[in-house]
């Protein structure tokens, strides 16, 4: 067995192929795997696979490996009294953390035809089902399918290759589910059955939902998942980000029946902003919907005043935004009218979230309440100081702006910001 090309995944020697046994006789099966990577051969798995295996282990078959001096990992299957039912095809599969290779090859026993039992099975309707028929003997001359009595294929969707594997693609319960019959046969006309029932399970389908495009911190969302197709059992989950979704403080999720999980946020915060999904798992398939949701911080405005200031003195004062979602608009008001600069009265953007006003040479008639508007996708806000002149000495004293309240007095002075 040759293993992917990389220096860091096993490769595994090729099994005789193929190998051919007479009843009564010991045989040996050996995969011997190798790697450029000496501590991950000392990780090496090896593993044989037979469909039938756990099937009919016994004292006369025995499984093993070791790690040869080479740095070899040899895996072997000894078995001490071959049967006809023994042959059939095994797989060795090398593992290790970086990846795994497999190989096959039949054992082939003379003797009879002998179809192993084959347990139920089910598929998924809407995809694609295979099945190896599980055919010991030597030689054998032809392998069929059947199904209600008709050797398949009996339409388009459904291939029986010469080794004997079934393939039906896009399956449906209608015409699929049921039991079908394998039958090999040698050539002196000797020939062996199994059945194998089939059911048809439908997997879950998730309705998809909805979250509003744009919501604000400290508002509320609650959205429901339901699953409207499927077979049960079915389990729900809701994911946030990948996490499970109550693992984000203030997300709670309840169960609605059997088919319906709701999950609520009472109160919603920055951090719950992101995707957010349900998914729907049954022992056919899972399946999941998301959606993304964005919570838009509001503007928050650090307090400011103008100190205390004598005429003809400089100040500056610095409107800083300290929360809220980018893109943002910052501006100056004076008694509710933009602010114009002029010689003694300049503004300077340092970035998105912070803007000066710098009074040059402080003098009466710059008197007044000056704001700083902070307008984002969520709302606007603003804060407001007033500046007051006393004769030759100014004075700071801190007001409601007429039109506009304070940011921390009331709400009154936040306004939605137009959709």
């Amino acid at each position: 067995m040759h293993g992917p090309s990389t220096s860091s995944d096993p490769d595994s020697e090729e099994v005789r192929n193929p190998a051919q046994f007479s009843t009564s006789i010991v045989a040996t099966l050996h995969c011997p795997t190798t790697s450029s990577n000496v501590r991950r051969v000392e990780r090496a798995r090896v593993g044989w696979l037979a469909r039938w295996l756990a099937h009919w282990m016994a004292e006369w078959l025995v499984v093993g490996q070791y790690v040869n001096v080479h740095g070899k990992v040899i895996s072997h299957v000894n078995i001490t009294r071959v049967r006809v039912e023994d042959g059939g095809r095994y797989s060795c599969t090398a593992t290790n953390t970086a990846a795994a290779v497999v190989h096959s090859a039949p054992l082939h026993v003379y003797g009879r035809p002998h179809v192993r039992p084959m347990g139920p099975v089910s598929a998924v309707a809407g995809e694609t089902f295979r099945v190896q028929c599980p055919v010991a003997g030597f030689p054998i001359t032809s392998i069929t399918w059947a199904k209600g009595g008709r050797v398949l294929p009996i339409n388009r969707r459904q291939r029986v290759s010469e080794a004997g594997e079934l393939t039906i693609s896009q399956v449906s319960r209608a015409a699929d589910q049921g039991e079908y019959t394998c039958t090999a046969t040698n050539k002196q006309g000797h020939a062996s059955s199994q059945s194998l029932p089939l059911r048809v399970v439908e997997p879950p389908q998730v309705s998809q939902f909805t979250l509003p495009e744009s919501l604000r911190a400290g508002s509320r969302v609650a959205v429901q998942c339901v699953v409207v197709q499927g077979d049960p059992p079915v389990t729900l989950a809701w994911l946030h980000n990948g996490a499970p979704a109550p693992s984000t403080p203030g997300v709670t999720v309840t169960p609605l029946g059997q088919y319906v999980l709701a999950l609520v946020i009472e109160r919603l915060r920055q951090e719950h902003s992101g995707n957010y999904t349900c998914r729907a798992s049954s022992p056919a398939a899972t399946s999941a919907h998301s959606a993304t949701l964005r919570v838009h911080v509001p503007p928050s405005i650090k307090p400011f005043d103008f100190g205390s200031l004598v005429s003809g003195m400089r100040t500056t004062v610095t409107c800083d935004v300290q929360m809220g979602d980018p893109p943002m608009t910052l501006m100056w008001l004076r008694d509710g009218h933009p602010l114009v600069p002029t010689t003694d009265l300049q503004l300077s953007q340092h970035d998105s979230f912070s803007s000066s006003l710098i009074l040059t040479h402080v003098r009466p008639p710059h008197a007044g309440n000056y704001t700083c508007v902070a307008r984002n996708e969520a709302r606007e806000v603003s804060y407001t100081a007033q500046l007051l002149v006393r004769g030759n000495v100014l004075t700071n004293k801190k007001t409601l702006a007429p039109a506009r309240t304070a940011q921390h007095r009331t709400a009154q002075h936040i306004t939605p910001a137009p959709s």
